[in-house]
């Protein structure tokens, strides 16, 4: 699978999960917080400020996949995700997109998407999962911009910052 980051630089993996995980590749913005069943992450290609990326280390592809201990881990993470992104960066609504894909090649490592919601999504692409990749495509091509990559990169600054002291 090829990945053309939020720089536009291009990297193959065969598992972008397990390429982060194992540091073969290394997310722009740099990981925001990791622990021992997680791991998170600015969105590698999207270039959406606070567009967060919660994946897991093990190569599983379904949340009922997780043991129990992974369980209280995510949980307790993605509260604290979701906290940060309305703490520190104003994020008041998201669409959180748990997809199992298994049988897409590149996409199989169990992910979940936090997807900031605001005015201007609201007015150009409207509500709901209809609406994310019309953005997610519009950010990939219009939104590479010096500033707009600046408050990615903030946000992904703030947001490990937050995560650090939880």
């Amino acid at each position: 699978m090829e990945v053309i980051d939020i720089y536009n630089d291009k990297t193959e993996v065969n598992c972008l999960g397990c390429a982060i995980n194992s540091g073969e590749y290394e997310v722009p913005c740099g990981l925001l917080c990791s622990t021992e069943y997680f791991c998170v992450n600015q969105d590698c290609e999207i270039p959406i400020p606070g567009f967060t990326i919660v994946s897991s280390k093990r190569h599983i592809q379904r949340i009922d996949e997780f043991t129990e201990e992974e369980q209280k881990d995510f949980i307790n993470l993605i509260v604290k995700v979701r906290r940060g992104m309305r703490e520190v960066l104003d994020i008041e609504q998201v669409d959180i997109i748990v997809a199992e894909l298994p049988d897409r090649k590149g996409e199989d490592h169990f992910h979940i998407w936090f997807y900031p919601v605001t005015e201007e999504s609201i007015e150009k692409f409207g509500t709901g999962i209809k609406a994310v990749k019309p953005m997610m495509n519009y950010a990939k091509e219009n939104l590479k911009t010096p500033e707009n990559i600046k408050k990615v990169e903030e946000h992904a600054s703030k947001l490990r910052e937050y995560l650090g002291k939880r």
